[in-house]
């Protein structure tokens, strides 16, 4: 499979507002190997009280638990949001091969705006990233967040 790829974005993005706003937050990101989806998740800071309930942390620990393996070296990562620094500075740690993420929201966080692009380029091996892929599309799924920010 060719990465960034438009459906499983879109699929992601169906995901997201299906399941994201029972939970307060509308950004969501699935793990994929080879040609399947291994993990799904939605953000769920808010309905868990848990700083690091984010999408992409939860699916990482069930990637992980499904291949019985803390590295995902042939996976990729897309999430609806920019990955903040923790969720980025785990994707590093299980090794992922590529990140695709919709829209930037380092800016908006209110807290350590570093762009993940910055952590990643700290890793041994080489993170392929895809910014801004189906921006808009991503940015209208947070308009069904509790705060409009994902």
């Amino acid at each position: 499979m060719k990465h960034p790829n438009k459906q499983l974005m879109e699929q992601l993005l169906k995901y997201a507002n299906t399941y994201g706003p029972r939970y307060g937050h509308t950004t969501a990101a699935f793990i994929v190997k080879g040609d399947k989806i291994i993990s799904k998740a939605v953000t769920t800071v808010e309905f868990d009280k848990d700083p690091t309930s984010h999408a992409e942390m939860k699916t990482i620990s069930k990637a992980c638990r499904k291949t019985k393996n803390y590295h995902l070296k042939d996976c990729y990562i897309y999430t609806t949001q920019e990955p903040c620094p923790m969720c980025a500075s785990a994707l590093v740690w299980a090794r992922i091969k590529g990140v695709i993420y919709g829209w930037e929201g380092h800016n908006s966080w209110g807290r350590l705006n570093i762009k993940p692009e910055i952590i990643f380029k700290t890793a041994p091996e080489k993170i392929e990233v895809y910014s801004k892929f189906m921006e808009k599309e991503c940015l209208n799924a947070t308009k069904k967040s509790i705060d409009g920010k994902g």
